[in-house]
């Protein structure tokens, strides 16, 4: 039959898909909002220079770093366990940083729950593509792929409009997607 040029509706009628989208967008909003806010809470309400915020949020990628070394050193849980064990130090490492962060945290406090932060991002990022396009016929894979690419990067919208009370907010809604993101992958 003659399909979509631009998308081909029918990939959502795969459960595996369907929810491994919502999952996608959810995770991106998660990350975009929080790679929005932290900067803006070092460097106006702590007082960080930019080199100095930088170094903080270091590490997550040394968290991130550490999670793929510990993937490849354990083996395969399977990807849908990799997903939720990184989705759930992502919602634990936000969780912590807003019960930590206040206008005069230290920021060596901080980068704590951004490590463990880190450690969920790698976790979580690496495997939603094969979880998700596993149930799809071969020809459709592609439009599959390109599909969920577009909800990743689509999704990373501006959460917030202030500084430091709403950093905190934002950070709170951000632990809220990556929660819906926990339901989205347990469905997938």
């Amino acid at each position: 039959g003659h399909r979509s040029a631009l998308l081909y509706l029918e990939l959502f009628f795969y459960s595996t898909f369907s929810w491994g989208n919502i999952t996608a967008g959810a995770v991106a909003i998660g990350e975009f909002a929080i790679i929005f806010v932290l900067p803006l809470y070092l460097i106006n309400t702590l007082d960080l220079c930019a080199t100095w915020s930088g170094l903080v949020l270091a590490a997550m990628a040394i968290g991130a770093f550490f999670s793929v070394a510990s993937a490849l050193m354990r083996g395969t849980d399977g990807a849908s366990g990799t997903v939720l064990i990184g989705l759930g130090l992502e919602a634990v490492g936000v969780l912590s940083f807003v019960l930590l962060m206040g206008p005069d945290t230290n920021d060596w406090i901080i980068a704590a729950p951004l490590t463990l932060y880190g450690l969920g991002l790698g976790f979580a990022s690496t495997q939603p593509t094969g979880t998700m396009l596993r149930d799809i016929p071969v020809d459709d894979s592609r439009q599959a792929s390109a599909t969920q690419t577009t909800v990743r990067l689509g999704s990373g919208v501006d959460l917030s409009e202030g500084m430091a009370n709403a950093a905190q907010w934002s950070l709170v809604a951000a632990t809220a997607f990556f929660a819906l993101s926990l339901v989205g992958a347990l469905r997938v």
